[in-house]
């Protein structure tokens, strides 16, 4: 045994790595993302001194379009509501499945009732929506 492992077994090692990982990996991205902004400025800057138009598509990255398609479609449909909503039902009920009959502690059950009050609300929403939304007069 050297000296690295007796100062460092080998789940203290793990347990390091797992946690630094994501920090190297968000480092990681920023620097590439850091690095084509200062290509993109610098050839901003090549444009400039030579008198040259910017083109608008050089500001509007793809990333930026695809966050402003997802940011402007809404879920209206009721059928994507239904299946929400049945969706998170059936997470619950199997959350309070599984930790009922498992090993875990009997308090974990009730994990589960979470998503399935929020899917149980939402069925309810799907269900009166057209109840609600149809104009009732009070002249009649």
């Amino acid at each position: 045994m050297n000296a690295l492992q007796a100062f460092f077994p080998p789940d203290t090692i793990i347990c390091i790595v797992s946690i630094l990982m994501p920090v190297f990996i968000v480092a990681i991205v920023f620097y590439f993302h850091h690095q084509k902004l200062q290509l993109q400025h610098e050839t901003i800057q090549k444009m400039l001194s030579k008198d040259l138009p910017i083109p608008p598509e050089l500001f509007n990255s793809p990333a930026k379009e695809i966050i402003k398609n997802l940011s402007s479609t809404k879920i209206s449909t009721a059928s994507t509501r239904l299946h929400q909503a049945l969706t998170l039902v059936g997470v619950g009920a199997g959350l309070l499945v599984f930790f009922r009959y498992s090993d875990f502690p009997s308090i974990f059950c009730w994990t589960g009732a979470i998503p399935l009050a929020i899917g149980l609300a939402q069925l309810l929403g799907v269900f009166l929506d057209p109840l609600v939304s149809k104009k009732v007069s009070i002249d009649d």
